[in-house]
């Protein structure tokens, strides 16, 4: 009976707390709950008017709630959003854009890395020019605190020449007297990024040592940290971009529509007299557009699959609409 008693006030504390973190709204349109995002799975038909609770933004206009106890997945066409959906969705993009900070050693090889990289190219240029104590204490350090990723370690031959570009008629920096222990920087059209001696550059792959991390194969271990670490570079600053570019034109709407306009069209409402630009930015881009041009000018059909709806438009002007 105790053991009831306990599930029974865990349930009720669960519930509260979720309850007291969505946000309650309405539906503005008839419609099926969707198992996902993804899916095409209805779970449940709610009606226009029906109360329904905001759990959290999923992205691209869809949103996680809750209905008569059942969690599901609308778009936002279908509901009303207040002001204070807005912090949902600024959580959603900011959890996109953070950087995660996982304590595990394949992360902490990709933060040092770059570390060293960002360094060295700083002072790449300007090396040969500083005193030895400045070089050691501007770039020997970094390496020296970092050597212990053994993974990114290879044995370089007696021979090895170090160039200051990737291919065969750059200037030589170093030739190396004897076999070393040297740590990867890079890899650029055959040539590793290397540093060695307080001097930096790139070595052809035919003077390391064969093993299993020196190979064109791509899934190697070596070429799959460092193929992670750029593709990671180029997702957080696609990322950043895309932001960046959201609000410059978030800006921009706001200043031709006003506030008030804008908001309706951030809540995925659509009117008679609307622009197609407006449309647009309330649906986004329709599935198709069928298109009539006559002496009375352009006629379009759009058509949104995923809300089943049909809007059309008189020389960009929408006057009727069909759900």
């Amino acid at each position: 009976m105790n053991k009831l008693k306990n599930i029974i006030i865990l349930f009720l504390f669960i519930s509260t707390f979720t309850f007291s973190q969505s946000i309650k709204t309405k539906f503005i349109r008839s419609g099926f709950l969707m198992s996902s995002t993804k899916s095409s799975t209805q779970t449940i038909k709610f009606s226009k008017g029906n109360k329904v609770f905001l759990v959290e933004y999923a992205g691209n206009k869809w949103w996680k709630v809750e209905y008569k106890g059942t969690i599901g997945y609308v778009v936002s066409p279908y509901i009303l959003l207040p002001k204070e959906a807005n912090n949902m969705k600024d959580a959603y993009f900011l959890e996109q854009l953070t950087i995660s900070k996982k304590e595990d050693s394949i992360k902490h090889r990709k933060d040092s890395i770059i570390n060293i990289k960002n360094r060295i190219k700083r002072k790449n240029d300007s090396i040969l020019n500083v005193t030895k104590k400045k070089r050691i204490d501007s770039i020997k350090l970094y390496i020296v605190q970092y050597a212990s990723d053994s993974l990114l370690k290879v044995i370089i031959k007696k021979g090895a020449h170090l160039k200051t570009q990737s291919n065969l008629v750059s200037d030589v920096i170093y030739t190396f007297k004897k076999d070393e222990e040297i740590m990867v920087l890079d890899y650029l059209n055959g040539y590793y990024y290397i540093c060695s001696n307080l001097r930096c550059g790139y070595v052809s792959k035919l003077f390391f040592m064969t093993n299993s991390l020196i190979s064109d194969d791509i899934d190697n271990p070596l070429m799959a940290e460092l193929k992670r670490i750029k593709e990671k570079e180029t997702r957080d600053k696609l990322l950043i971009e895309l932001e960046q570019k959201r609000i410059i034109r978030e800006k921009e709407y706001i200043k031709k529509y006003g506030k008030y306009t804008y908001e309706k069209l951030r809540n995925g409402q659509y009117w008679l007299g609307m622009s197609d630009e407006m449309a647009r930015i309330s649906l986004g881009d329709p599935d198709d557009i069928n298109r009539s041009v006559g002496t009375w000018g352009v006629h379009e059909q759009w058509i949104y699959r995923e809300y089943n709806l049909y809007i059309y438009f008189e020389n960009g002007k929408l006057t009727s609409y069909q759900n």
